[in-house]
């Protein structure tokens, strides 16, 4: 079974990389394709990391994540404003879902949340620059979807360092989700700031890396949860 982790594990990302390279080649048809099984793929390598010691409200809180993440990419593919919209909006819940299994995983006290507390005001410093340097008649209906979701990374970001003050489970923490919010945050930065001010079609490459890889830092970190 271990042997069936790693290949699936491997598998995406031969994939992803596949992916971006198809994206980078402008070979949209393809990449398309490719990115369509990205998602399932991870889907199926978290159903088999399933362990009896994994909390089962989280474990249906990942597959949601995942689900909602794939059905995001599915109308990102289609490349229009109403889809666009419909895809983040669809990013966003995969994110409100993973914010809620982190709750699950440490709740916040907020007489003692010194570190989710800077995490959430450096990317709300961050996100609000941002958004105020991005030409909002540029984004135009897409604005308020890409604040939404700039939003629920922040507080991602926010809940994966509160675990931080956890003894147990701090590592999970350092080394998977709070660098996973990171890799969203850095990807959506570079698809806000970059793609809109460079318009360099090559860049979705990069975003989507920088994406695929926060997902599976999220997902690696769900499987060590039985082991903390």
């Amino acid at each position: 079974m271990d042997y069936a982790k790693k290949g699936l594990f491997a598998f995406y990302w031969v994939m992803l990389i596949v992916c971006c390279l198809l994206i980078y080649q402008q070979q949209l048809l393809y990449a398309s394709i490719v990115r369509a099984t990205l998602m399932p793929i991870l889907f199926v390598y978290l159903l088999v990391s399933l362990k009896r010691t994994h909390s089962r409200i989280i474990k249906i809180l990942f597959l949601s994540s995942v689900g909602v993440s794939w059905v995001g990419d599915i109308f990102r593919i289609m490349n229009n404003e109403t889809t666009q919209m419909v895809s983040v909006a669809n990013y966003s819940i995969a994110n409100i879902l993973y914010i809620v299994s982190l709750k699950k995983i440490r709740k916040i006290k907020f007489n003692n949340a010194i570190k989710a507390s800077i995490a959430f005001l450096l990317l709300a410093i961050a996100t609000v620059a941002m958004f105020y340097n991005v030409d909002r008649a540029h984004l135009g209906n897409l604005y308020f979807p890409f604040l939404l979701y700039a939003f629920s990374i922040v507080v991602l970001a926010s809940f994966a360092a509160n675990i931080l003050d956890s003894r147990s489970r701090e590592r999970l923490a350092s080394h998977y989700f709070l660098p996973g919010a990171f890799l969203f945050f850095l990807s959506f930065s570079t698809l806000m700031i970059i793609k809109y001010y460079i318009d360099e079609p090559q860049v979705d490459a990069v975003v989507l890396l920088l994406y695929g890889y926060g997902h599976s830092l999220y997902i690696n970190g769900f499987r060590k949860t039985a082991r903390e």
